[in-house]
């Protein structure tokens, strides 16, 4: 084996060093070769239940909120932070969308901020969506923005869809464990990466329509109990809410004002009674209850349709006696006529067809079944309401 002199020991120190350097100003040159891009840039489009009380930290926590921007380049990442604890109930998930392709999931970690999107496209302008699938018991979100190619930017972003829609219910349209399908539901429960309110049924009108969408939706709770049987946190007194779980968040309506408003309450408040005879539904409590609230919106949407709908997990059958279905069709159409006859034509009424076999999980509906949703919802706006 040759040895090394002292001169060949100092050049190969050298040429370590060098080599050494070299590989840290690589690294140091590729980590400045990005271009950050904040979240309050004008180009970046946020539509749903937003808190930009910190313009470059923008919190959220309800289902569908979605994020849009127009990007030079070829890769993209998004600066995220999780607030969910990482179980298999408190993981936040998103569909990415680029170009308008087919959506890819995005599984979110406390331990990680950045997350890349897509890399190796064409040198080009691309789209990109980020769609919030989960609700919001599974944890809040905070957005800090993209980051590019170094000296690519955002570019104007295309104008927003003249129509707007939100949707008002509970854990149907937030599409709890619509990603499974099967014919044992009881085997099956809550997980979020099997929740996506992208294939929930207001969603996929939305899109149908051509509509912006908003979506204040979450599981168990009622229009007045929630499936527990308390009247804490009913759908109403979270409705003015930015973050569903925290009071001191207060959403400006002047932020969104939609065409047509879709509410679908009242199942958790039928099965409360499955809970406890306690908790058995006061026909003229529910009704007066609905009245009040939709009163409520027509305060903060002069102008817009409001559908009241019920289905599609009720049925006369469960519980034995309970006629939970026909009870809830006479109650909510009673809220349409009582509108109505007070002068208030644009309150309307839509009976969704019961689900079938199979189911998702804890028996929700499944994409499929939110999908003759949705098509029921789509014919009935495009026969009884003209809107711009």
């Amino acid at each position: 084996m040759k040895k090394l002199t002292s001169k060949g020991v100092v050049k190969s120190l050298i040429l370590l060093l060098l080599t050494t350097a070299g590989i840290i100003l690589s690294f140091f040159v590729n980590a400045q070769s990005k271009s950050e891009i904040a979240a309050s840039d004008p180009n970046i489009r946020i539509v749903g239940r937003i808190d930009k009380t910190d313009s470059n930290n923008i919190l959220f926590a309800f289902p569908g909120v979605n994020i849009k921007a127009k990007f030079e380049g070829t890769s993209i990442e998004v600066m995220l932070t999780e607030y969910g604890s990482g179980t298999n109930t408190t993981t936040n998930y998103f569909n990415v969308i680029i170009d308008n392709g087919a959506p890819t999931v995005l599984k979110l970690s406390s331990s990680q901020s950045r997350y890349p999107l897509a890399t190796g496209l064409k040198d080009t302008i691309h789209t990109i969506e980020l769609f919030k699938r989960t609700e919001s018991v599974v944890g809040k979100v905070a957005f800090k923005g993209f980051i590019l190619d170094s000296g690519k930017s955002l570019v104007t972003i295309d104008p927003p869809k003249m129509k707007k829609i939100e949707f008002i219910g509970n854990s149907i349209t937030c599409g709890y464990g619509n990603e499974i399908s099967t014919t044992t539901p009881n085997d099956y429960h809550f997980n979020s990466v099997n929740e996506n309110n992208y294939m929930a049924w207001g969603a996929i009108a939305a899109r149908s329509l051509n509509a912006e969408y908003s979506c204040v939706a979450y599981s168990g709770r009622g229009m007045y109990q929630n499936n527990t049987g308390s009247k804490l946190g009913v759908l109403p007194l979270i409705y003015d809410q930015i973050i569903a779980d925290d009071a001191s968040t207060t959403w400006d309506h002047n932020n969104y004002v939609p065409d047509i408003v879709v509410i679908n309450l009242g199942t958790n408040d039928f099965y409360a009674e499955v809970v406890s005879a306690a908790y058995n539904l006061d026909s003229t409590s529910f009704v007066n209850a609905y009245i009040t609230f939709v009163k409520k919106l027509r305060t903060y949407y002069p102008n817009a349709h409001i559908i009241c709908c019920v289905g599609s997990m009720m049925s006369d059958n469960f519980p034995v006696g309970g006629k939970h279905w026909t009870r809830i069709q006479n109650y909510v159409s009673s809220v349409r006529n009582a509108m109505n006859s007070a002068g208030d034509t644009k309150v309307h009424y839509l009976k969704l067809d019961p689900q079938e076999s199979p189911f998702g999980e804890d028996w929700h509906p499944t994409i499929n079944t939110q999908q003759k949703m949705a098509n029921a919802l789509v014919s009935f706006i495009n026969t009884n309401i003209k809107i711009r």
